[in-house]
């Protein structure tokens, strides 16, 4: 992972959503791989999941006509929001998806999701089973394999 810095100087981190030191609005862009200051970068627009749990901080083109930025639009299924503890579990979920996609594109992988390639473009989904909702129909592990 690479350093980025604000324009005042600063240093901050990948998930940061503005700088720690002068208080501007941060936001990353996949695009050029660099943390920009929002009021700067009138072409780009924040993701819809920006002030969610989630705080992705990911910016896409004005021109694209998604809500959700390209790592967001990966995500097909989440775990029940109304219970509490999948709320942070989908927060860490994505954070980590943040940083795996980031990595792709770094290493020059095509990244493919589902709405360019239907049958095997690449999708999360984030789910849940028995062992932590019993509502859940499913046992999705694999009996016989303990769960780490």
């Amino acid at each position: 992972m690479k350093r980025f810095h604000c324009i005042c100087g600063q240093e901050v981190l990948f998930e940061d959503k503005e700088c720690p030191c002068c208080g501007r609005a941060l936001g990353f862009n996949p695009d050029t791989l660099e943390m920009l200051v929002l009021n700067r970068a009138p072409h780009l627009r924040v993701c819809s999941l920006r002030e969610h749990s989630v705080g992705c901080n990911w910016l896409l083109s004005h021109a694209d006509k998604h809500k959700q930025c390209y790592s967001c639009r990966l995500t097909r299924t989440v775990p029940a929001q109304d219970i509490p503890i999948n709320v942070q579990r989908w927060t860490v979920l994505e954070r980590a998806k943040r940083r795996l996609v980031y990595s792709l594109i770094t290493l020059g992988l095509p990244l493919v999701g589902r709405e360019q390639d239907p049958s095997f473009g690449m999708v999360f989904d984030f789910l849940e089973d028995q062992r932590t909702n019993p509502l859940v129909k499913k046992e999705w592990f694999t009996p016989g394999i303990k769960a780490v």
